[in-house]
């Protein structure tokens, strides 16, 4: 069992409480029946209502909130600190005795399948959530999966599946506080979830998490969609892990496409007018660090509009950043992070998700990253990932999938 993560922000009015476990949706027998469960869990419990959880959490200003991703899962909630033990405590009431309602089965099952079709509906956030995880790893590799599932999988889910796969919930669980916590209060809650994980540990699994995370060579994925007006592309270059790659591969989507400065913007975006959606983002999975820009375009464009993005990356590898480039960067990303401080469900997110992938969760670590990030240092790592094993396409519209293949392999060679 891992360390509870109780962590003190002196300037935040609130904190977030959790609890988080290495089941992530790339576990699903049935696609998105971790999204269901988690779901379900937070409605009611052998011991508490609907109504009186409604009333613990809403009714003292709180919010409760479940998060499913690929390698995780998280049941939390947002609240005030002198209702953080409480908080907790009913939590661990939903990991450990949820009633599983066939009602609120039903009425979850029903809310995600219109969070799909509403996904279904918009051309980009298709690519992302079906398609892009599949250039990266293939189709057919866990990681390929959705984290919602799609139409058929989600109308088979059932009480009884939700049953089969709750006792291996909480795998190498672990309990986080993260916010405004006094001295006393965060003694409280480091000893409250210690004692209540070390407690349930009969009902625990050591089960792992025995997916992989190889990736295949010059993946492409392609969708023709004769419906969508525009064409939609999403490069990813993912690289293996490293605490010393980090703030270089952060450091590149600043540069990118993370702002209104950045590259993507001012070249693909408003110079050559590709189209009005363009940017870029980290993601960290299976392993992996992935760099992932993605852009919108005209059909008869595609194969340009690609051409455009990979030169525009492959920049990187050519020469070193400018100073001025840089500088703006630097300031950029140093300036998100304060940001993103104001709030302690955000806080928590990043923090979650840097210690799942074996990062260090102080965030003080996150802005030496970026400080530490040189031009020399930017331009050595893009001259070492950018190989074609590192990238891989998908794009989806109203294309010819031959001709975006044979321009493709002609980009990698």
């Amino acid at each position: 069992m891992k360390r509870p993560i109780i962590l003190s922000f002196p300037n935040l009015r609130t904190c977030t409480v959790g609890i988080v476990t290495n089941r992530g949706a790339t576990q699903d027998q049935i696609p998105g029946a971790t999204q269901i469960l988690l779901q379900t869990m937070t409605r009611e419990t052998y011991n508490y209502s609907e109504q009186q959880i409604a009333r613990k959490i809403d009714g003292k200003g709180g919010s409760l909130f479940t998060l499913v991703e690929k390698d995780f899962a998280v049941i939390g909630a947002q609240t005030h600190p002198k209702y953080a033990e409480e908080t907790l405590d009913l939590l661990f009431d939903m990991t450990e005795n949820p009633s599983l309602n066939p009602k609120h089965i039903e009425i979850e099952t029903q809310n995600l399948i219109q969070v799909y079709q509403r996904i279904m509906a918009n051309a980009l956030q298709r690519l992302i959530f079906f398609e892009a995880d599949k250039a990266v790893f293939g189709e057919g590799n866990p990681y390929s999966q959705s984290l919602i599932g799609n139409l058929k999988s989600l109308k088979s889910i059932s009480s009884e599946n939700l049953h089969q796969i709750l006792p291996d919930f909480l795998i190498e669980p672990w309990g986080f506080a993260i916010g405004y916590l006094p001295k006393d209060i965060r003694k409280k809650l480091d000893e409250k979830i210690l004692s209540r994980l070390i407690e349930d540990k009969s009902k625990l699994t050591t089960k792992k998490n025995n997916t992989s995370g190889q990736m295949v060579h010059k993946r492409l994925i392609t969708s023709s969609t004769k419906e969508d007006e525009n064409a939609y592309i999403c490069l990813n270059i993912a690289i293996d892990m490293q605490t010393s790659r980090l703030g270089c591969v952060r450091f590149s989507s600043g540069i990118l496409g993370e702002s209104y400065g950045s590259r993507m913007f001012t070249v693909l975006r408003d110079k050559k007018s590709f189209g009005y959606l363009t940017g870029s983002v980290i993601k960290l999975l299976a392993n992996k660090i992935i760099l992932r820009c993605f852009m919108e375009t005209k059909p008869v464009r595609a194969t340009e509009a690609i051409e455009s993005l990979t030169d525009l990356i492959y920049d990187l590898v050519k020469k070193e950043i400018s100073i001025t480039e840089y500088e703006t960067t630097k300031n950029y990303l140093l300036g998100m992070q304060d940001l993103s401080l104001d709030d302690s469900r955000i806080i928590t997110s990043r923090i979650i998700n840097r210690k799942v992938h074996g990062l260090s969760p102080n965030i003080k670590d996150s802005y030496k990253e970026i400080e530490q990030v040189t031009p020399k240092k930017l331009h050595k790592l893009w001259q070492s990932i950018f190989k074609p094993e590192n990238i891989s396409l998908a794009i989806s519209g109203d294309i010819d999938p031959k001709e975006i293949e044979n321009h493709w392999q002609n980009q990698l060679k």
